[in-house]
C-alpha cells in the first residue's frame, strides 16, 4: 500500500521516521510519474523532431512568450546597429528593433567559440566538440537553460541595472523601466564581472557579463525569466529534459490539426506551422487576446489587415485561435468605427488605415468552415457595420460615393498607382467595401435583418456601378487622384485586377480583359508566383516594397479573384506555382521577383498562412 503524505489513514500513526518514508515514497513515484508523461510526451513528439530550421531566419521561440532567440546575421543587423554575428535573447514586447538584446555566448577554457546551431521546436541545441549548452521553454516566460562541460556568457547589449537577490541576478534592460529579467542558477555556479550596473551608473552596461560555468559534475543549469512587475518566487519542479519535451509536445499538438500534405511539401508544412505558432503571444497590456505576431524578428506587430490572412488559415484547424486573430483588431475599434493601423501590447498606432479586407476575410472563414457561428456573427456585426460606414463618413469628403485613402501606407505601399499623388480613389479600395457589403447582407439575413440585408446589397450594387464608371478606363481600373483628377497611364499594377474579386458582379467584358492582361507574357505572372507591378513596367523594380516584389496576399488575392470569375484552372496554376515557391524559399516578408530570393523580414505570418490556405485548397487533391 502506497501511503502518499496528501492523504492517508487515520490509525496509522505518523511519527518522524514515517513522513521520511512517506516522503521518499512521494518522490519515487512522482519521478516515475515524469518518466512515464516524459516517454508518451517522446512519442507524441516525433514529428516535430524532424524539423530543424535556421535562427537567422526563424526565431526558436514558444507559443504565448514574448521571448525569442535568433542569430544576428547580416540578414537581422538592419534592426542591431550592425552589431557583431552572434546569438540574441530579444524581448519583443513593443515594436523596439534594438533595445531587448542580450547577447548569449558560448564558453570553452575562459574564450568565447562559435558553435554549431542545431534548433527544432522544442529545443535549441549550441553544440562545440566538447559539449553544449541547450535552451528550452518551460513557459512563456521562462527560458531554461542546460550547459555541460561549456559555460554561457550573458551581455546585455544597451542600458541596464543589476543586482544580486538571493544568489539570483535580477536584471532591468532598456533603461529603469525597461524589460525585467531574473536569472536563477539551478546547478553550477554563476557570476559577473566587468562594471556592474546598478541605478547610478547604467552607461557601464559595455563592460558588464554574467557568466555561468558548469559545477563538479560538468553541468550548469539556469532559469531566464522575463516579467512585468516583480519576480515571483517559484519552485522548479520540472527538469530541463521534461520541459524540453513538453515543449516539443506542445508544438506537435499544435501540428496535428494541421491539413496533411504531399510528399514534398509535408517539411514547408510544419515550417508554416512552426512559424504561426511561435508567433503567439499571450493576452496582457493592449494585446487583449492570444495574438499573432506578424514575425518574431522586427515585424513584431500586428497589422489591421495583416491578421486577416491568419484568421483564415486557422478557421478549418482551430476555431479559437482564429476567431481571436479575426476579432482581435476589433478590441482597438475608435468611437467612430476607425481601426488602427497596428498594436502591440503596450501601444495602438493611429493616423493610418488599412484597406477593409476584413468582410472578404470573414467570407472565407464561413466558407471554409464552420466556426463563423450565429452568436461570433451578432457579436461582429455591429464592429463590422462601423467599419464599413466609417469609410463613408470620413473618408468621402466629396460624396461622390467612392471612399478614398489618405496615405499610400493604406493601400500598398509605394505602389506606382500612387505616383500621381494622394489622396486617391482606388479599385481595390472600392472592390472590398463592395465585398465587405455583400457579406454584411448575407450575414443581416441570417441574423433575421431583412432590411438591414436588403439596404446593403442595395449599397453594394450602387458602388459596384461607381466603381465601374469611375475607375473603369477601357482597358484596366485605375487609382484617380482625388483633387487632380490625374491617374497613372502606365505601369501595370496588380492592384487593378483586385476587382476580380467581384466575380459576377463584374460584366463579362471586363472580366475577360482583366483575365486576358494577367495571362499575358512579361506581366505580373513569374516561374515565383504573381508580382506586384509587372516585370515590363517601366516602374518595376524588385528592390522596392511592393514596385515589383512577390507577395503573399497578392497571390492569395488574385487566386481568390480568378475563382470567384470562374477561371479555376488559371487560379490553380498561380497557386501551385507559389506553393512550390515557397517550400523551396520559405516564408519571408517578400522574395524577388527575378530571382525569387528573400527580402525584408525573412519570416512573416501571412505568408506562412497564405501556404497553409492555397497548399489545402490546391495541393491536396
Amino acid at each position: 500500500m502506497i501511503i502518499s503524505r496528501f492523504h492517508r489513514p487515520r490509525s496509522i500513526p505518523i511519527t518522524w521516521q514515517s513522513k521520511i518514508l512517506i516522503g521518499n515514497l512521494h518522490r519515487k513515484m512522482m519521478k516515475r510519474i515524469w518518466v512515464i508523461m516524459a516517454f508518451v510526451l517522446i512519442a507524441a513528439g516525433a514529428c516535430s523532431q524532424e524539423l530543424s530550421f535556421d535562427i537567422s531566419r526563424v526565431p526558436f521561440s514558444y507559443r504565448g512568450s514574448y521571448l525569442a532567440i535568433h542569430r544576428l546575421t547580416n540578414l537581422l543587423n538592419a534592426s542591431a546597429k550592425n552589431e557583431p554575428d552572434g546569438i540574441i535573447l530579444r524581448n519583443l514586447s513593443r515594436r523596439k528593433l534594438f533595445d531587448q538584446f542580450i547577447r548569449l555566448e558560448v564558453v570553452e577554457d575562459g574564450k568565447t567559440v562559435t558553435p554549431e546551431i542545431i534548433a527544432t521546436p522544442g529545443l535549441l541545441t549550441l553544440k562545440t566538440a566538447r559539449g553544449s549548452v541547450q535552451f528550452c521553454f518551460e513557459n512563456g516566460n521562462t527560458i531554461r537553460v542546460r550547459g555541460t562541460a561549456l559555460g554561457l556568457r550573458m551581455k546585455p547589449l544597451n542600458e541596464c541595472y543589476a543586482v544580486e537577490i538571493n544568489k539570483r541576478i535580477r536584471l532591468t534592460t532598456g533603461g529603469a523601466n525597461g524589460f525585467f529579467w531574473m536569472i536563477s542558477p539551478l546547478a553550477g555556479t554563476i557570476e559577473q564581472s566587468g562594471d556592474i550596473p546598478d541605478s547610478t551608473k547604467p552607461n557601464d552596461y559595455s563592460r558588464y557579463l554574467a557568466e555561468a560555468q558548469p559545477g563538479k559534475d560538468g553541468t550548469f543549469e539556469l532559469a531566464i525569466e522575463n516579467f512585468v512587475s516583480e519576480w515571483q518566487p517559484r519552485e522548479y519542479t520540472k527538469n530541463f529534459d521534461l520541459c524540453a519535451v513538453q515543449a516539443t509536445g506542445a508544438f506537435t499538438a499544435w501540428m496535428n490539426k494541421m491539413p496533411r500534405f504531399k510528399t514534398g511539401y509535408q517539411q514547408a508544412a510544419k515550417l508554416a506551422a512552426y512559424i504561426n505558432w511561435s508567433c503567439l503571444v499571450a493576452a496582457r497590456g493592449q494585446m487583449k487576446r492570444e495574438g499573432m505576431l506578424m514575425s518574431k524578428n522586427w515585424m513584431n506587430q500586428i497589422w489591421s489587415w495583416d491578421h486577416c490572412f491568419n484568421a483564415i488559415a486557422m478557421a478549418p484547424v482551430d476555431a479559437a485561435v482564429a476567431w481571436d486573430q479575426f476579432a482581435c483588431v476589433f478590441d482597438h475599434q475608435s468611437e467612430i468605427g476607425s481601426l488602427p493601423d497596428s498594436f502591440d501590447d503596450e501601444k495602438e498606432l493611429w493616423g493610418i488605415l488599412k484597406t477593409p479586407v476584413h468582410g472578404w476575410a470573414l467570407r472565407k472563414m464561413m466558407e471554409n468552415s464552420k466556426m463563423v457561428t450565429p452568436e461570433r456573427m451578432r457579436a461582429i456585426y455591429p464592429a463590422l457595420v462601423k467599419w464599413t460606414n466609417f469609410w463613408f463618413d470620413f473618408r468621402d469628403p466629396d460624396k461622390n460615393g467612392l471612399p478614398q485613402y489618405n496615405h499610400s501606407y493604406e493601400s500598398f505601399d509605394d505602389t506606382p498607382p500612387f505616383d500621381v499623388g494622394l489622396p486617391a480613389e482606388a479599385p481595390e479600395l472600392a472592390t472590398f467595401l463592395i465585398v465587405q457589403m455583400d457579406v454584411l447582407a448575407e450575414i443581416a439575413a441570417r441574423l433575421q435583418k431583412p432590411a438591414e440585408a436588403a439596404k446593403w446589397t442595395l449599397r453594394a450594387d450602387a458602388l459596384t456601378a461607381t466603381l465601374i464608371g469611375q475607375l473603369w478606363k477601357g482597358n484596366k481600373f485605375v487609382a484617380r487622384n482625388v483633387n487632380t483628377g490625374k491617374w497613372n497611364e502606365e505601369g501595370d499594377s496588380f492592384l487593378s485586377y483586385v476587382p476580380l474579386l467581384l466575380g459576377k458582379r463584374l460584366p463579362q467584358n471586363i472580366k475577360e480583359r482583366l483575365i486576358r492582361d494577367l495571362k499575358q507574357a512579361g506581366g505580373l505572372m513569374t516561374p515565383f508566383g504573381m508580382a506586384t507591378e509587372s516585370l515590363s513596367s517601366p516602374y518595376f523594380n524588385t528592390n522596392s516594397y511592393t514596385r515589383g516584389s512577390i507577395w503573399a496576399p497578392v497571390n492569395y488575392i488574385l487566386v481568390d479573384g480568378l475563382k470567384s470569375c470562374g477561371e479555376k484552372v488559371f487560379a490553380e496554376q498561380i497557386a501551385k506555382t507559389y506553393c512550390a515557391h515557397l517550400a523551396a524559399k520559405e516564408f519571408p516578408e517578400r522574395h524577388d521577383a527575378r530571382t525569387g530570393e528573400q527580402k525584408s523580414d525573412p519570416e512573416y505570418t501571412w505568408t506562412s498562412s497564405i501556404f497553409l490556405i492555397l497548399a489545402s485548397q490546391y495541393l491536396n487533391k
